[in-house]
């Protein structure tokens, strides 16, 4: 399981003792109150053992709950569930082999496993749906903000056609034009990710404290929003502007 050790030693075939003695979790050492839990007696299943190791807290349940104290023992007579970790590519070789040697102990019964990969999904099987789904949506979500930017910025350019033919006569550059006509666009997509900001920040707070350990929400993910955010205004608002800067200033004012 990859378990990484924090104090003491694992379970070894040298010592014959081991199989009374225990290996607990940080969490349990702080529950029995002990500083230097190796080597202390502990009373576990009506069994005298040592603690010989502490190993860091890790997840055996869902995220949605704290680590609890854990003792683990070295029982080779007793097992209900074993865990094994075969070899990359040799999954279905590991598995026939278990299965011959899990019928010559136990031949009634059916020989069943599944995958921790597996496992995992199903038990956050609505989480990803959530994801997958906001994915779906927030791409919809920025396809028809997208369509009503361009519609706005080709009627904002049609509006002031006479207006921009004027300060070019007068002089205007065309990236200035283009700055002109993307501005109040710009403005209008700060405005209103500063009103959406702090609800987001809010929501998604609220949704992780659902977790007992959780991500925490930096400054970052809401300065990459903005900057894309920014860009996808300018290049929808861009198109409209940059075509209306380079008409020509005759054809608009001849059309008023």
């Amino acid at each position: 399981m990859r378990m990484e050790l924090a104090a003491g030693r694992d379970f070894s075939q040298e010592f014959t003792t081991d199989t009374l003695n225990v290996i607990i979790n940080e969490a349990a050492a702080l529950a029995m109150g002990f500083e230097d839990p190796i080597g202390q007696q502990v009373r576990v299943w009506g069994r005298d053992g040592e603690i010989i190791g502490v190993v860091k807290d890790f997840h055996i349940a869902s995220l949605y709950d704290p680590i609890d104290p854990m003792v683990m023992r070295l029982n080779p007579e007793s097992s209900s569930l074993t865990l094994i970790r075969p070899a990359a590519g040799q999954t279905e070789e590991a598995l026939s082999v278990f299965e011959t040697v899990f019928k010559e102990f136990n031949p009634e019964y059916p020989f069943e496993y599944t995958f921790v990969d597996e496992s995992f999904e199903r038990q956050y099987s609505s989480e990803i749906v959530i994801g997958k789904l906001s994915l779906w949506f927030t791409g919809l979500a920025i396809f028809i903000a997208c369509l009503g930017l361009f519609g706005l910025a080709s009627f904002s350019a049609e509006r002031r056609t006479k207006e921009i033919g004027i300060r070019k006569v007068l002089g205007a550059t065309i990236p200035g034009i283009v700055g002109l006509l993307s501005r109040e666009f710009v403005v209008l997509v700060l405005l209103a990710f500063t009103i959406a900001a702090p609800i987001s920040w809010y929501l998604m707070n609220d949704w992780l404290s659902a977790f007992e350990y959780h991500t925490d929400l930096g400054w970052g993910i809401f300065v990459s929003a903005v900057v894309g955010i920014l860009a996808i205004t300018c290049l929808t608002v861009g198109f409209q502007s940059i075509r209306a800067a380079l008409a020509n200033p005759a054809d608009a004012l001849r059309s008023e």
